[in-house]
């Protein structure tokens, strides 16, 4: 399964989407954007604390229902070749399971992310339109922040927090449709604190004024990390996925 998720990984890798602007390898001036955005995740996957595992399933459509606060944005600059990025995700999500009126197992999510991390255009190109597509590749570090509390009828109340940092390498295509349109495209693996983490979005970008766009996509975030054994284990083995939708200023 690990190796599969990794071929996966590896294919998406030649993609996906900086909310960010392009800058051109002949243009010396400074770019920078700043994308506000909001990610309509669902949540699948196991939390365990100890000898405890607990299921976490939060579909797309229970979204609304479970989410207490959510907040992201992304920063990037570019000159030249050269590009710059921070970009911060935090999630306060929540899962309940119940049966017969009665609550089973409770389990609340605080989460941070937060990427910094340099890129570098290696190439460019000219579509049969006459317009110009970027290639870059990425490499910096991610820091996870989690606090997980999960309450089950057959073990009472856990409690768990813990955090690491990965090492993140990927790559992102932009290719213009026209222009005013753009399809997107980054993937992105992580480990180090992680055992293996993959990233991926697909999106289509809307230029609709001079310094303004709107991007519509869709993102994928697998996680998989386990540290410690025995009444100190802590594993996080989830998937978060959903439509992304950015709005970015650039100058």
């Amino acid at each position: 399964m690990k190796k599969k998720t990794i071929i996966l990984a590896v294919v998406i890798c030649i993609s996906l989407v900086p909310l960010s602007v392009q800058a051109s390898t002949r243009d010396n001036a400074w770019k920078y954007s700043f994308s506000p955005y909001m990610w309509f995740a669902g949540m699948n996957g196991d939390v365990t604390i100890g000898e405890n595992t607990s299921p976490v399933d939060v579909s797309f459509s229970d979204v609304w229902d479970d989410l207490n606060f959510a907040t992201m944005f992304r920063f990037e600059a570019w000159k030249a070749k050269w590009g710059y990025y921070l970009e911060a995700f935090y999630l306060d999500a929540k899962s309940r399971v119940n049966a017969d009126g009665t609550l089973l197992l409770k389990v609340d999510i605080d989460m941070w992310i937060i990427d910094l991390g340099a890129g570098y255009r290696i190439y460019e190109f000219v579509t049969d339109k006459d317009l110009t597509g970027v290639f870059d590749l990425l490499a910096g570090i991610r820091y996870y922040d989690f606090g997980t509390d999960i309450f089950a009828v057959e073990v009472g109340d856990l409690s768990s927090g813990t955090d690491w940092i990965d090492f993140v390498i990927g790559g992102r295509l932009a290719y213009p449709l026209s222009e005013q349109w753009t399809f997107r495209l980054r993937g992105d693996l992580a480990f180090g604190g992680s055992d293996l983490t993959w990233n991926a979005v697909a999106a289509f970008d809307y230029k609709w004024k001079e310094n303004w766009s709107l991007l519509i996509g869709y993102r994928i975030l697998d996680i998989d990390y386990e540290d410690g054994s025995g009444t100190n284990r802590k594993a996080f083995d989830v998937q978060m996925d959903g439509p992304a939708l950015a709005l970015t200023y650039s100058w």
